[in-house]
């Protein structure tokens, strides 16, 4: 350490400007080294540079510029994409790093972090802000964040919860009320069946047929309800949840009376 003093002390002879150049070498090349340690690599970076300059002591130029090599090989990057929901490039995004501006716009070059865990916010014009939070460690080259802007980016933020809107289960109760007057028309139409095979077919009355056939009409148009107000109900939670309405499968239900009791059938 003495020896580099009186090389520094030697070569700064030129005049007091000469000494204050060679004192903010030195003092660059001492905080750089305290900010280095410290995990700071693009701050500790910016002072070797400044140490490693023409206008520094040969000396200190040179561990500098060992010193500027080994933070450039540690010191991570991200590179960020963004695009819009039609799939198209943004470029007007800007982006900061636990609220220090790292870019006002993105041009596609790598951007230079420090190590550690660091939150990312970006912000496109009329459009809902983006947050990544990511672990970078040294020598982590032009990691990639891909973000996508839009309607669809605004649910993925909300960690797409899953919620039940009102409709659906006014529709649910609707659906439940259907289901009871299927099963009460339906066992009626049923018993009303059983006692005519017992008592009178096949020369039952028709008002005795009759009031049996209005019953399973009317147990099929319960059917018919509570299944339909069921799927809307379904459909209104999916719309909701993904904002696609999905295509039923199944177009049609009916209820019969057979030699074993009630059937269901469906029509596709």
């Amino acid at each position: 350490m003495s020896a580099l003093f009186c090389a520094l002390s030697l070569w700064g002879a030129g005049g007091a400007a000469r000494a204050d150049e060679v004192d903010a070498c030195v003092n660059a090349s001492e905080r750089g080294q305290e900010l280095r340690d410290q995990g700071k690599l693009r701050a500790a970076r910016a002072l070797f540079v400044t140490c490693a300059a023409a206008e520094c002591p040969a000396i200190v130029r040179k561990d500098c510029t060992g010193w500027l090599a080994a933070v450039d090989e540690k010191l991570p990057s991200v590179v960020i994409h963004a695009r819009g929901a039609d799939g198209r490039d943004l470029a007007d995004v800007r982006v900061t790093m636990d609220g220090e501006t790292l870019a006002s716009l993105l041009d596609g070059r790598a951007i230079a972090v420090d190590p550690g865990t660091h939150t990312f916010q970006l912000v496109a014009r009329d459009l809902p802000s983006i947050r990544r939070t990511l672990l970078l460690r040294e020598g982590d080259k032009s990691r990639p964040i891909h973000v996508v802007f839009g309607n669809d980016q605004a649910r993925a933020e909300k960690g797409r919860t899953f919620s039940v809107p009102v409709v659906s289960w006014v529709l649910g109760g609707l659906s439940l009320a259907g289901f009871g007057a299927l099963a009460g028309f339906g066992v009626s139409a049923q018993s009303a069946v059983e006692d005519m095979r017992a008592t009178c077919a096949p020369g039952c009355s028709a008002s005795r047929v009759d009031a049996a056939r209005r019953d399973m009409i009317l147990a099929n148009v319960a059917l018919g309800a509570g299944l339909a107000t069921l799927g809307a109900a379904v459909v209104m939670v999916v719309v909701q949840n993904t904002g696609v309405a999905p295509k039923p499968p199944i177009t049609a239900w009916k209820l019969g009376a057979g030699p074993g009791g009630l059937s269901l059938s469906a029509a596709w």
